[in-house]
């Protein structure tokens, strides 16, 4: 089992965020009800398991829309 780092979870919203075109608090706000969290992380405030498994939830159950293109 590999452990998550605040860099992994970083990582993951960045990437969902592009594919997506969300913010990163967007992201943050419409998965966990905090816009803050991304800046958190980013500031080495890290979080809970709950919220990082909350956050990894959500964007698993909502894969960016990918124009054609």
């Amino acid at each position: 089992m590999q452990i998550m780092t605040e860099q992994d979870l970083i990582q993951q919203v960045e990437n969902y965020c592009e594919a997506a075109g969300l913010a990163p608090a967007t992201l943050c706000r419409k998965a966990v009800g905090n816009s803050r969290l991304y800046k958190n992380l980013i500031d080495g405030k890290g979080c809970t398991i709950r919220v990082a498994a909350k956050l990894q939830e959500f964007i698993s159950a909502n894969p960016p829309m990918r124009e054609a293109g």
